[in-house]
């Protein structure tokens, strides 16, 4: 059965699959990460404990586990992972649902894993990353995944209060910090999110966080260079595929009362509508209600343009970033850049 396309508001957890499904984002990550983790978080000969990961901003927890599915480790994993969301974050939601059934499976090796939810932003991570019961994760974690969660912080502020929470705070001696994100040259999937997502919190139709932080590998760059902490970084495009989409399929886009009749039309058209939809992440009605430069209307005529000159495809510029604590061991951080430049897909 085809699944409808709420109008009244945006929700991501009904959106993002067919984004998912249309992009080859997470696959080319996914082959980065297991070359460049497989170098990076050997364990340490005679090492008894489990390797700890945290993972900010964590979604429905399917991500951290496709990309740790290739690091060999006796070991295991203790996995904590935080979300504001409370379809993903609840005790009972999603992501506890993933790593118990990643658990049983033996999908990888977890040894204990556990969920909160709150604001990754708010500085106290520690705390959010830190299981009933245990004391707060104060620089005990190997490895820290930020994944495509910066661009709804508050401000490019908020982004900077995670970087340094996540480096001073949880960062073990020979931890390192994760980030995946894309830049927003023009003529991208985050430049378009950028200029025509939502901007405000007044627009609360929406259940995800205001689009703030249009770049945030710039962010992230600048942080890490102002306060003289090593940062290696990993470069690669990929795509949003929407193919087959007529001039027909393009105007009534504009006009959310037609999206039910979508669904039940063309398939092939409502999911390319959904992966639109998921660039901006705003309610339809209010979308198309904002007749400025900023709404649906001028969106569609700009996606359409972008769509059209790269064949039916949506560009997305994506970047790894892997940063160190404060007076990480440099031959820790020059094993680590080696290991990024042997992950790095040959141009």
């Amino acid at each position: 059965m085809n699944r409808e396309i709420p109008i009244v508001e945006y929700r991501y957890e009904e959106i993002y699959p067919s984004f998912k499904a249309g992009t080859d984002e997470k696959r080319i990550t996914s082959d980065i990460l297991h070359r460049f983790l497989r170098r990076a978080l050997p364990a340490d000969p005679g090492r008894s404990a489990p390797i700890r990961v945290a993972d900010v901003g964590s979604g429905p927890c399917d991500t951290i586990l496709g990309y740790l599915e290739s690091v060999d480790t006796p070991q295991g994993f203790v996995i904590r992972a935080t979300d504001i969301g409370d379809d993903y974050a609840a005790p009972d939601g999603i992501a506890m649902r993933t790593l118990a059934a990643a658990q049983r499976a033996g999908q990888i090796r977890i040894v204990d894993f556990a969920v909160s939810e709150d604001d990754s932003f708010a500085g106290k991570l520690a705390s959010l990353v830190s299981a009933q019961g245990e004391r707060a994760g104060h620089g005990r974690f190997d490895l820290v995944v930020a994944s495509h969660m910066f661009y709804h912080a508050d401000s490019p502020a908020g982004v900077e209060t995670l970087l340094g929470d996540a480096a001073d705070n949880l960062l073990a001696a020979r931890g390192i910090l994760l980030m995946c994100h894309a830049a927003a040259p023009p003529g991208t999937f985050s430049y378009l999110r950028a200029r025509y997502g939502r901007h405000s919190t007044r627009l609360d139709q929406s259940d995800t966080p205001a689009v703030n932080v249009g770049d945030p590998p710039r962010v992230t760059r600048d942080y890490f260079a102002r306060r003289r902490l090593p940062l290696c970084e990993i470069a690669f495009s990929a795509r949003l595929e929407l193919p087959g989409l007529s001039d027909a399929d393009w105007r009534d886009f504009a006009h959310p009362e037609c999206y039910a009749e979508i669904v039940k039309r063309s398939p092939e058209a409502a999911e390319n509508l959904r992966r639109l939809l998921f660039v901006t992440e705003r309610a339809p009605l209010e979308f198309a209600a904002d007749r400025s430069e900023r709404g649906l209307v001028a969106y569609l005529a700009a996606a359409c343009k972008v769509i059209e000159s790269n064949h039916g495809s949506l560009p997305l510029a994506e970047w790894i970033q892997i940063g160190f604590r404060p007076g990480a061991d440099p031959e820790f951080v020059t094993m680590v850049r080696g290991a990024a430049a042997a992950a790095t897909p040959a141009s």
